[in-house]
């Protein structure tokens, strides 16, 4: 069976954030990396639909 997936995923970031994050203040771009560093907590799961996928 390969491997359920792909290396990219999705950062939840807080809604207080969002804002900051859909318009950066270019003179404040270290800021971005404290909304990455704060993600919310999320929890992701697969299930195989079908055998054919394997």
């Amino acid at each position: 069976m390969a491997v359920a997936g792909h290396d990219r995923c999705v950062i939840a970031i807080r809604p207080e954030n969002i804002d900051a994050w859909l318009n950066p203040d270019p003179h404040h771009l270290s800021d971005m990396c404290v909304i990455l560093d704060d993600p919310v907590d999320a929890y992701y799961q697969y299930e195989l639909v079908s055998k054919e996928a394997e």
